[in-house]
């Protein structure tokens, strides 16, 4: 017995040697990730005292700085390649959102801390120290309701088979995945068995426990289960019975005058504050909170161990940041979407180190092989045609628009007649076709470190207007695009107006009946910069219900392979026109 305990240990051991030369890996994850940017000091310093001393690897050429402990601004000498900075001005270094988690992740493991931890041998499958098994023959739940499809189904009976130490259950924009989430919640609350639910922000942190809090309905009994980070946890404190007798204590140890008798109390009440906290968190199934959230660490001091941590939105959260959450239980179910946006990483250095590849995308990828990930299949959002290429070129062609969506088009929510070429769900407006004299009108713009392209622009607002008359209303409209410049442009021409506007990153998550895009690059030398970026492309489309217009230039488009195959869906699917039919729809012939 002891000869087997000292084998788990030293693998044990092995697995977290692995895990720390994953964190030291050239550069320190903490020194990586801190730190996401640079900008000139403008108020108040915020005070984010560094806890190491660290040179700045993000912006080799640009400067050489050294930070030292208890300083939060620098300043800096640019380089001879990089003029334009300014030696004699203050710059602000911005602490990343997740540096606590990533600083209490690199204690976490480097001081072995993780061996003691329940899911430690999720670290194993994760880094092939254990096998992870091949299970193809999930027993279906039986009592699941109805209104669930197969996939989704199949999804919530993979998350429930105990032989399953980890599940990633992608879900493609519209396919229900905070659905599925909240029905594996509602399952094992059934069963009596305690769940931890993160997320990377409290967006979607509230996202999904709303969902929860539906799918339970009026029972008020459930709902008393469930924490919400630390804020809710509070509530539950004050609400305990014996939260009077402590504030007595806390009452008679501000009035007591004798030391000894003081530091007596002041035991007594910290005695029973825990007391109050432990049993507050022991009678709970279920609670939810960020990944960053302080409270992970404080499970295992209060005893509340989670049978099984979900993680939702799970691509959009760096792996290191997940990890805390992850070893709380010994399975792990991570949902989201890694075929959209990850977490936005800004350091250069970071992202060498693959910081913007979350362990979702990572377990999906590493082991396909043991159907480790579940597709969610069926989307309820959007016209067939408008989902059709991000399903060739994201989802194996595995993506089907539910019969409720499938063909649903402006001429059901406006008076644009059936057969109109405005009611086509995929468009483009190829500002390749404008007159000879107007080319140079759709070239675009440097702007601060960004793009702008002012032709788009004016017709992006042109066809706002065009599908205003027809009845569709402003809140029903996106416009998007990936450069904050032509955003601002956007914003500036527009005015006050109730149709939103933003970068296509802004967005996802979101969805309106129309989405109109407006690409921005136009130039000789044919660059395309962010447009490369095929998640970023699924996004914006994915984005539309019954309408993408995309605003831009075909022979840019020719230069990318996903570019060149999202126009040859257009041509397909939709239907291209050049700028002068804008006149004959402003001229009220729709038909």
């Amino acid at each position: 017995m002891i000869c087997g305990r000292n084998r788990q240990i030293t693998r044990v051991l092995t697995v977290a040697q692995i895990f720390k030369s994953y964190l030291h890996s050239s550069s320190n994850v903490a020194s990586i990730g801190r730190y996401e940017k640079l900008q000139k000091r403008k108020d108040a310093l915020a005070s984010y005292p560094p806890e190491f001393r660290a040179k700045l690897k993000e912006w080799p050429k640009l400067l050489q700085a050294e930070i030292d402990e208890g300083v939060s601004h620098i300043k800096v000498r640019p380089s001879s390649s990089k003029k334009h900075l300014d030696g004699d001005t203050d710059y602000l270094l911005t602490m990343s959102q997740s540096s606590g988690a990533l600083h209490s992740v690199q204690d976490f493991f480097l001081q072995n801390k993780v061996v003691d931890t329940p899911g430690v041998d999720l670290l194993g499958y994760a880094f092939r120290a254990k096998n992870i098994p091949s299970i193809h023959n999930d027993r279906m739940i039986a009592e699941l309701p109805s209104v669930l499809n197969e996939s989704q189904r199949r999804a919530v009976s993979a998350a429930l088979n105990k032989r399953r130490p980890f599940v990633t259950i992608q879900g493609p924009p519209g396919t229900g995945k905070t659905r599925v989430v909240a029905e594996i919640v509602r399952q094992l609350y059934r069963r009596n068995l305690r769940t931890l639910v993160c997320a990377p922000s409290n967006v979607a942190v509230d996202k999904v426990m709303s969902e929860v809090i539906k799918l339970f309905g009026k029972d008020q009994e459930m709902k008393s289960d469930m924490i919400a980070d630390a804020e809710t946890m509070e509530d539950a404190i004050t609400a305990h019975e014996n939260y009077p007798k402590l504030c007595d204590i806390y009452d008679n140890m501000n009035n007591c005058t004798d030391d000894g008798n003081r530091a007596r109390l002041r035991t007594d009440a910290n005695r029973l504050k825990w007391k109050i906290i432990k049993e507050s968190y022991k009678k709970r199934l279920v609670i939810f909170c960020t990944l960053t959230s302080s409270a992970i660490q404080r499970l295992s001091q209060v005893n509340w161990q989670p049978d099984l941590v979900i993680i939702d939105e799970a691509a959009q959260a760096s792996e290191p940041v997940a990890w805390a959450a992850v070893v709380q239980a010994k399975r792990c179910i991570l949902a989201g979407d890694h075929a959209q946006l990850p977490s936005t990483i800004l350091s250069l250095e970071a992202r060498k180190k693959n910081l913007d590849v979350s362990l979702m995308e990572r377990l999906a990828k590493e082991f396909s092989n043991t159907n480790i990930n579940q597709l969610l299949t069926v989307q309820y959002r959007m016209n067939e045609k408008i989902m059709q290429w991000s399903s060739r070129e994201f989802y194996e062609s595995r993506l089907v628009a539910d019969e409720s969506v499938a063909k649903i088009t402006l001429s059901d929510i406006s008076v644009v007649p059936p057969s109109s070429l405005l009611n086509t769900p995929l468009l483009m407006i190829n500002t390749d076709m404008a007159k000879e004299n107007e080319c140079q009108k759709y070239r675009e713009q440097p702007s601060q470190m960004s793009y702008k392209n002012l032709g788009e622009a004016e017709l992006l607002i042109r066809y706002v207007k065009i599908l205003k008359s027809i009845g569709i209303a402003g809140k029903d409209i996106a416009v998007i695009s990936p450069y904050f410049a032509q955003v601002a442009a956007m914003r500036d021409m527009m005015g006050n107006t109730d149709v939103s506007v933003n970068t296509v990153d802004s967005f996802q998550g979101q969805e309106r009946e129309v989405v109109v895009f407006s690409m921005v690059r136009h130039n000789p030398e044919k660059i395309i910069g962010f447009l490369q970026n095929e998640r970023r492309l699924n996004v914006a489309i994915t984005r539309a219900k019954r309408q993408f217009v995309l605003i831009g230039s075909a022979r840019m488009m020719k230069k990318d392979r996903h570019l060149r195959s999202l126009l040859s869906t257009i041509q397909s699917c939709g239907k291209i026109f050049g700028t002068a039919m804008m006149e004959t729809f402003e001229k009220g012939r729709i038909g």
